[in-house]
């Protein structure tokens, strides 16, 4: 019981932090994709 309550956290954690890794991932696109035009201009 006490083994489980302890993984739970870590899987959550574990879990947000690859969830924030993607968005940040995605918005890092976004933005180099909103950048690049503007160079070309």
């Amino acid at each position: 019981m006490i083994e489980e309550l302890y993984e739970v956290p870590f899987m959550i954690g574990l879990f947000m932090v690859t969830v924030g890794f993607m968005q940040q991932d995605k918005q890092d696109e976004c933005t180099a994709l909103e950048m690049t035009p503007y160079h070309a201009k």
